[in-house]
């Protein structure tokens, strides 16, 4: 008699040990997936609240004048700011704009480049 051969209707005990197995080991990855998700869930929101804390602190800080010790800029970095800005808009290319043709059908016509 060969054991590797459903009999009769029943599993042979090796397919029916593999079987078990593999229900187990299924189960067993679904309650790790659970609990890896519920860890990363509970991760992102300490993230969260920490973030809002943060935020929160720094909002305050900034409404309640908790940035006092920051001195304004001197008349020297004001004049070198202001140099800088007047540089800038000279160095500009004003680039104008060009309309080009189009043919009855709506398309572009094409420029013959030499």
């Amino acid at each position: 008699m060969d054991r590797r051969r459903v009999v009769g209707g029943c599993m042979s005990p090796e397919m029916l040990l593999l079987t078990v197995l593999g229900g187990v080991n299924i189960l067993l990855l679904l309650v790790i997936a659970y609990l890896g998700g519920r860890s990363i869930e509970i991760a992102v929101e300490e993230l969260d609240s920490r973030l809002a804390e943060a935020l929160q602190s720094l909002v305050n800080e900034f409404t309640q004048g908790g940035f006092e010790g920051i001195e304004p800029p001197n008349p020297i970095q004001i004049a070198i700011s202001q140099l800088i800005g007047a540089w800038a808009d000279q160095q500009k290319q004003i680039i104008p704009a060009q309309v080009l043709p189009r043919e009855d059908n709506g398309q572009f016509k094409s420029e013959k480049v030499d």
